[in-house]
Order: C-alpha cells, then structure tokens, then sequence
C-alpha cells in the first residue's frame, strides 16, 4: 500500500504511546453507530488477537446492557471472505509472523495495520477494531472493552447528536514552471477528523476519476522540515487542457466524508523548441541573423505562436524590441533582417524570444555582434609587483592612452618556459591587482603579464612579463639523531647536523611520561648529556631545527628507557625534636618515582645502623620515633623502594641528640 511514508516515521509511528489500551473513537448516526478502539501499542493489539474482548454497552438512561464478545483473531478471520479480505488478510498475517522478530520489524508491520485502519473500513472490521450497531439508544451510552491483562477502559458517548465532519475549505491549485498541476490544503488542521485524502479529476464535463489506488496520507518524518500543508503533484496533466480537481478525507472508520471545493486549473501550451542566433552578418545598414529554431519532442506540436528579436548596448542592461523582416530558409532555420542607423559602427547584443498563444515563452542565448574598431589598443606599460609574508602578490601597471578601455586580463606562470594562465574570467577595471600565491613551492619566481581589452574586445599586445620572488617558506633539512648512551649518571644522545644554507637555531625535546622539556642546543653540538633524565620511564629525544623565516623542522625520535638499577637518595630529610622532648620526627621530600616503601635505619651512639621501621604508605612524608633517650645521640637514614622492587641510594645520615 502506497503511503507517501519513510521508513524511519513508520518505526516511529505510535512510539509515544507507550502505556497498554485502547482509544474508543465513536461515528454517531441517526440510524447507526460505529465504535471504534484503536490499541495504544503493539502489545495490546498482540493481546485483543490471542485472547479476544469483551464490549459492554450501558444505556445510562435505560440502565439496559448488551455485552458484544469479540473472538480472538484467528477465529475472528473465518468470518470474511479470503478473496475479498485478501489485503487485509496479508497484513494482518505479516503482523503476526512479526512477533517472533525483532522489534524493528514489529513496529513497520504494526505502523502500516495502524495506517490501513485508519483509512479502510474492511480492515477496522476484519483486525478486530470496530462494531457497528443500530442506533436505537435513548441518550448517552457508557462503552467498556475487557481485554485479558489489560485494565478495562470505560468511555461514554452522546447518540442523540450526529458526528460532524468538517470540509476542506484551504485546497487550493496551481501550475508550477514545469507546468505540473500542484494541489495544497492545510492537513493538519483537519489530522482530528482525518488521516487519508482522496484526489479526484475530470476534463471540464468528464466524469471524476481517482488519481491512485491508495488514499493519500500526508505525514512528515523527524528529517524533514515540519509542514502543516499536505501536496500532490499531478505530472499527468496535458497541455492545453483544462483539468477541474476535488479532494475527499476519509475518516477514521474508512467512510467518505469531507469534501473541498472544485478547484479548476489551465494547462498552458509551453513553446516546443530551442532558439540560437547561429550567425549574425552585415551587409551594408542591414543586420542579417541566421537563427535556428530546434523542435524538441518530434511527438508535440510547436506551439510557437510569434517571434521577438531583443536589443541591448550592454549585455546586463534592459533589452528592447526591435522590428524585423522575416526569411524561411527551411524548416528549422529562419533569417532576421534588421536595418541599422549606420552601415559600421554599432555594437549590440541580441536575443530572441519565442511566444506560445498561451504566453509561454523560450530565449536564445545572448548573442554580441560589432562593425566598428578592430584596431587593438596599446599595452600596459610600467608593471610593478612584490609579494608578502602571506604570498599576498599586488601588481600595478600604467594605463594605456586608449579611450575605450573595457579591462584588463592577467596572466601567470611560474617559469618563462612554461605557458601562461589567465588568472581573471572576469575583466580587472583598475590598474592593480590581488593574486594569492602558494609559497609552499620548488620555485621562488613567479611571472605576470597584461593584455589590455577595448569596448570591442580587440585585446592588446602583451605587456612587458614582470618577475616577483616569493618569500621563503621551505622548512630547513632536519639533523639525524644517531645513538642514545646510557650510563648511570644519564644518557648522552648524538646526532648528525643538516647542511642548511640558512641560518638556523636548533632546540633539543626530552619526552617523557610526565611532561616534554625543551633544551637549547648549539648548531655545531652533535652531542648532550642529559643529567636530569627521568629514572625507570621512557625518555625520547628529537631535535626541532627553525630557520630565520620561523619555518621548522622535526629530526627522526629515539627513545630509551632509563634504568640504573637505583634511585637518587631522598632530599631535605630532616629530624627534629618533639615538643615534650621525648620523641624525633623526621621528614622529607617526594621522590619523583613512585613510592611502595620506606626503609627507616637508626644508629645509637656509635653503634650500627638497624632498620626501626617499614612505612608501607604515607601521606606526610613523616615518621615519629618515640623509641629514643636523653643525653644520647641518634643518626638516621632513609631509603625507599619503588613497587618494581628497585630501591634508593642512601642520603647522608641526619643527627640529632636528645
């Protein structure tokens, strides 16, 4: 079924009513009424089918019931006829083989059931979504449904008063350019009544014919620019016809029932041909144009009701009409005589305009013909130039003395051998120009020329070929880095310096997984020794070469990983007397290594040092030692060891007496 839908909006479609139920909608007659419950999601649609419904009907008035007991699905089906119910059938069994697939496909087949029951009686009847009764209830009725694991939903309704059903009063017509019938009326003014349009047509006193199959349903995915306008494009209209159109809505329970009003529109007869001047020639004061007019769909009439020749002095100002003796050559070619005021002289442009009798019309490509002045004028004289920083280049030169100067065309090459391009398609009116060049380039020259142009388009010979050098901008040849030593004290790295012809400043990088440093190197080193390397991590070196135009280079990288086997000692460790004077409290500064011990060794006196303490982790970098007595004198030392297992030099012992 042909909806005008996405896939994407039919995933979508009733993704917001997520809560199980049913929405109970009512068609109120004089005669009839037809209840309608449209489930909320999937799930209660799924539920209705496997386990069937109860409807239970309350006259208020009366106080009198009657219960309506809706079969499940597969006995519900063996009601209708297979052949006449054949489409509805096929959804109604796509939707059921969906539910053991995924929800992707649960939702597509759920979203067009839902689509189809919102626009076709047979298929509310045949999926288990409508009734239809007699109307012979005294006023207001309460509607119940009674589905399993689904709460009941009640709903009343009024039966005394007839449903209404709004027109469509915005349906509006039109021809666009490509003369194709487009019909617009607001849709969502009318989306509470209605979800399907009904486009009908006839030929003035012809009967109505529908335009498709399928009702036309006006939706707009989350990727589209949201409209209230529903549109239809009829592309089957003929020319020079009259074509008178109406729009039917369709409502929720699949009747016919709002109707626009007849909306007439005229087909134009569009001209069937191509117009080109080929030539235009002169003969004395008369201007001869040799136009062709090329028919372009052999099955269509021409349509080509008269013809206009145009005139301009200039090709964007306002063209006028000319008149013209007409000349059939053969079938397709035509010439036109125009007198001219002067026999040389006159310089315009032309075009013609072909013209339906139904005011459509085609145009010739603009065409420039000219009797006067074919003598070029002078060059450019006095070219100057220079190029900044930017590869901005501006070009000056003297104007030649000629009085019809229309502009000027600039050439470029970048090698006297090579050819010159023009740069500009339109004409330079002044004597300067603005070129951007690309400085990253082999070649540091580049070259320009000018040819001045007249109001006749006679071009002048070229002027003299100015050269401009370009600043630099080549980065310098970076060094090599051949070898990283390591010994205990750090690692020495060597390189191979570049031969640039510039000057340049070269800075040496220590990566590591700290941070990057950066060391200032002279351009004759080929050698450093790195004191400050980071113990137990990877350090990488490269060297970054800059010239004096700020242009840089980058070396090859080497990396070594630095392990000695120790680390540096502890720094500022000091002990210092309690308050109460009957303990020490030492501390000390953060290694830069990470820290899984620390060792803590005392000596009394003269005798030897003895490990006092293990500290497995601090956050002060701080130990008490309260094991201590007056009138002695203590030494300590600390030592720490890394969570690989590689422990510190020892620092100097710190003394203190009691």
């Amino acid at each position: 079924m042909k909806y005008f839908l996405s896939l994407s909006f039919l995933l979508l479609f009733f993704a917001s009513l997520a809560q199980n139920g049913f929405v109970f909608i009512a068609d109120v007659k004089s005669d009839s009424i037809q209840l309608k419950w449209t489930p909320k999601n999937l799930a209660s649609l799924y539920s209705i089918w496997e386990n069937g419904a109860s409807i239970e009907i309350t006259d208020i008035s009366s106080i009198s019931k009657q219960s309506i007991q809706i079969e499940p699905i597969a006995a519900h089906l063996k009601k209708f006829d297979k052949v006449q119910f054949e489409k509805e059938n096929a959804l109604i069994e796509q939707l059921l083989n969906a539910k053991a697939k995924t929800d992707k496909e649960k939702k597509f087949a759920f979203a067009l059931l839902m689509i189809e029951s919102s626009v076709s009686k047979k298929m509310n009847v045949a999926s288990a979504q409508m009734i239809s009764l007699p109307n012979n209830f005294s006023g207001t009725i309460s509607c119940s449904i009674t589905v399993k694991e689904i709460p009941t939903q009640t709903t009343s309704f009024d039966t005394k008063t007839n449903s209404i059903y709004p027109d469509i009063e915005t349906a509006k017509i039109s021809v666009d350019q490509k003369k194709i019938a487009n019909l617009e009326w607001d849709a969502a003014a009318l989306d509470k009544n209605y979800l399907g349009f009904i486009i009908e047509r006839k030929i003035e006193d012809s009967l109505y014919i529908t335009l498709s199959r399928e009702p036309y349903i006006h939706f707009t995915t989350s990727a589209e620019k949201e409209t209230k306008l529903a549109a239809y494009r009829d592309e089957s209209v003929k020319q020079g016809k009259r074509y008178i159109y109406r729009i039917t809505a369709i409502n929720y329970f699949g009747q016919k029932t709002g109707v626009s009003k007849e909306m007439s529109v005229y087909v134009p007869l569009l001209v069937n041909a191509q117009l080109n001047i080929n030539s235009i020639t002169a003969k004395e004061n008369k201007r001869i144009l040799s136009c062709e007019v090329a028919i372009e769909n052999k099955d269509v009439p021409l349509h080509l009701d008269k013809l206009v020749l145009l005139r301009s002095k200039q090709k964007d100002a306002e063209f006028l009409e000319i008149a013209f003796e007409k000349k059939s050559i053969n079938d397709s070619i035509i010439e036109l005589i125009v007198t001219s005021e002067l026999e040389s002289g006159d310089a315009f442009y032309y075009q013609l305009i072909g013209i339906s009798k139904d005011n459509d019309s085609v145009k010739s490509p603009v065409n420039y013909f000219f009797t006067l002045d074919q003598q070029a004028p002078q060059m450019a004289t006095d070219l100057k130039g220079k190029v900044d920083s930017l590869g901005i280049a501006r070009i000056t030169w003297q104007n030649p003395r000629d009085k019809d100067i229309q502009g000027y065309k600039i050439f470029r090459s970048n090698s006297l051998k090579e050819e010159f391009v023009q740069l500009n398609s339109s004409f330079v009116k002044s004597a300067a120009f603005f070129d951007t060049l690309n400085l990253n380039s082999l070649t540091n020259e580049i070259y320009y020329f000018v040819v001045a142009v007249d109001e006749n388009f006679n071009n002048s010979p070229p002027s003299d070929t100015l050269e401009l050098l370009k600043p630099d901008t080549i980065a310098p040849v970076p060094a090599i880095i051949e070898e990283l030593i390591l010994s205990k004290k750090g690692i020495e790295i060597k390189w191979q310096n570049a031969k640039n012809t510039d000057k340049t400043i070269q800075y040496l990088y220590r990566i590591s997984e700290a941070k990057t440093d950066s060391l200032l190197i002279k351009n004759e080193s080929i050698s450093y020794f790195d004191s400050l390397v980071n113990f137990g991590e990877m350090n990488s070196y490269f060297i970054k070469t800059v010239d004096l135009s700020k242009n840089s280079s980058k070396s090859n990288s080497k990396g070594l990983i630095y392990e000695p086997g120790f680390r540096p000692a502890l720094l500022n460790v000091k002990p210092k007397l309690s308050e109460n004077k009957k303990s020490v409290l030492l501390s000390w500064d953060s290694p830069k290594s990470e820290v899984f011990q620390y060792f803590v060794y005392k000596k009394k006196n003269d005798g030897k040092f003895l490990l006092v303490k293990t500290i497995e982790t601090t956050v002060k970098n701080e130990f008490l030692d309260a094991e201590v007595n007056i009138s002695n004198n203590y030494e300590y030392v600390i030592q720490y060891q890394t969570k690989e297992g590689v422990r510190s030099l020892k620092h100097a012992g710190v003394k203190i007496r009691m």
